[in-house]
């Protein structure tokens, strides 16, 4: 009889390991689905862009009445700046293999009359963002020009701190390219 419940025992036990197993695992997968929206993406951001941000701040900062903008269809998502982190501007590109190059941009104007552009670009690979920025850029980063990334097409602007454009770069046949003015 004893050993009947001993056994009984193991069963329910490992019954209940192997459950809590398969809902870890579970939960795992459905963590790791791949993002589809740019807003997907943008919650999985890094602190570096928004330092101390939380998922709620940056999900605050999607709000249309704090002057987020959210354009799924285009792939385009700008939040406005705030005490935890800059104003960012976001868009998707899609590669030849179906899959998304996520660019992160930010045109810092800080109160001393500095300026601190920055452009970041990142793919999803195994649960998170790998940054591939010197990798994507077809000439290097200069801190004396911003970029203005596209709402609507696959051209980005570089421009100077007063707007005017320098070059473009059209994402043409998955990679970015340069072009005149």
């Amino acid at each position: 009889m004893n050993r009947q419940r001993l056994s009984w025992g193991i069963n329910v036990a490992c019954a209940i390991l192997v459950a809590g197993l398969s809902s870890g695992t579970a939960a795992r997968q459905r963590r790791a689905a791949p993002p589809r929206t740019v807003v997907d993406y943008y919650l999985l951001l890094p602190d570096e862009p928004s330092p101390g941000a939380t998922r709620s701040d940056r999900v605050a900062q999607l709000d249309p009445k704090r002057g987020g903008l959210v354009d799924i269809r285009n792939g385009y998502l700008e939040t406005p700046g705030s005490s935890s982190g800059s104003e960012l501007t976001m868009c998707l590109f899609k590669r030849p293999n179906g899959s998304y190059l996520f660019a992160v941009n930010a045109n810092l104007a800080p109160d001393d009359g500095s300026w601190e552009p920055s452009l970041e670009f990142y793919v999803y690979r195994h649960g998170r963002l790998i940054d591939v920025t010197p990798s994507t850029l077809p000439r290097r980063f200069s801190k004396n020009l911003g970029y203005k990334l596209p709402r609507y097409g696959r051209t980005i602007k570089v421009i100077t701190k007063s707007g005017r454009t320098v070059y473009e770069m059209p994402w043409v046949n998955g990679r970015f390219v340069v072009r005149r003015a």
